[in-house]
């Protein structure tokens, strides 16, 4: 639609943001970047404009000049948490999670009750490796929200990462039935539709535990077998270990 728009729309900062958003959500980075360019173009101080902008160049791996866009953006506007938000996301990705962290924090001091903030310190929470926080600012939105395919979105996500592979899956489709026309959606729920299958139920102590806390697992049950004077049951249960190893391989 914004394509087929009358030339003298390309005169409006507006008709460049819409352009850059849509851009954006069909993860079409590069021309939503310049899509903000030709609006600030028009409009030097369109804080929208700047965080779009900013946004796309760091999707593209700019994240020194996506900075240096986003300073900008803030020195108009100091306290705006959208703007607050993509700066922690961008340090994020720059490995500088504590200066995001507080960054989300100062968000969340302006705005407690924002979505944004909310799903930013999941993000944050999940670079930390605080588990227990993603599973907790999750069900914040989906509470908050619960007809919003990004509440369940990020439900699927804390899921997952705990290997809830059920869960996850359940909350992924359910995203992808509220919003079928977002590819991240659905890929995610395909993902989460093979992860789920019932030939990967054995592999579920790799996904909770990882491969060093499943070995750690096991040898303490051989040895604890072992010990008891159990020494066929401590046999069987390294040889259910080496064929659950084998398993995983295949």
């Amino acid at each position: 639609t914004l394509a087929r728009a009358d030339e003298g729309l390309l005169d409006s900062a507006l008709y460049w943001e819409l352009r850059a958003r849509a851009l954006r959500a069909l993860d079409r980075h590069e021309e939503a970047g310049e899509a903000a360019a030709r609006g600030l173009g028009l409009d030097g101080q369109d804080t929208d404009l700047l965080r779009l902008r900013a946004d796309a160049l760091a999707e593209l791996g700019g994240l020194a000049e996506a900075e240096r866009v986003i300073l900008g953006a803030l020195a108009l506007q100091p306290e705006d948490v959208e703007l607050l938000c993509s700066y922690a996301l961008i340090a994020a990705r720059g490995d500088q999670v504590e200066k995001a962290t507080r960054l989300a924090e100062r968000a969340a001091a302006l705005e407690p009750d924002s979505r944004r903030v909310e799903a930013t310190r999941l993000v944050l929470a999940h670079l930390r490796g605080e588990g227990r926080r993603v599973r907790e600012h999750a069900r914040t939105l989906l509470a908050e929200a619960p007809d919003d395919a990004g509440s369940h979105y990020a439900a699927g996500f804390a899921e997952s990462s705990h290997g809830r592979a059920g869960a996850a899956a359940r909350h992924f489709h359910m995203a992808a039935r509220l919003d079928p026309g977002d590819p991240d959606y659905a890929s995610a729920a395909r993902a989460a539709r093979y992860a789920a299958h019932p030939l990967l139920w054995p592999l579920r102590p790799f996904e909770k535990l990882g491969a060093a806390g499943t070995w750690l697992l096991a040898m303490a049950v051989i040895l604890t077998l072992q010990l008891s004077g159990l020494t066929v049951a401590a046999a069987l249960a390294a040889l259910a270990y080496v064929a659950l190893c084998l398993y995983s391989w295949v």
